[in-house]
């Protein structure tokens, strides 16, 4: 299960279940939101449908109880009539390991290059 699968069944709760409920992401505009603005905002986007998602992973380091993840992103959102709109970008995200093992996004940084 992963961003990839989630975004392109359009599951917003497969999307909050990467989440660790003491997450934050800071966007590229100095904006931090925490989990509970996270859960509302992103069962928004991830609801739309979505014809592609590419994650690109460059580098994923594991140190003990938390990793590190950087990649690039380009999602196509359905816009009708054929259209679709792409949104692309990177980001960087600390994760956590649980109790079960496995891994929830604790902390990311995310930059778009939206159109």
């Amino acid at each position: 299960m992963g961003h990839e699968t989630a975004a392109l069944a359009s599951d917003a709760h497969m999307w909050i279940s990467l989440w660790n409920p003491e997450g934050l992401r800071r966007q590229a505009n100095g904006l931090v939101r925490d989990y509970g603005r996270l859960v509302h905002e992103e069962i928004e986007w991830v609801e739309k449908p979505t014809d592609a998602f590419l994650l690109l992973p460059n580098e994923i380091v594991i140190i003990g109880d938390h990793a590190r993840s950087m990649a690039t992103y380009a999602v196509d959102f359905a816009m009708g009539r054929g259209n679709t709109r792409r949104v692309d970008g990177t980001f960087i995200s600390i994760l956590r390991r649980q109790d079960d093992g496995s891994w929830r996004i604790f902390r990311s940084m995310i930059n778009d290059h939206d159109d």
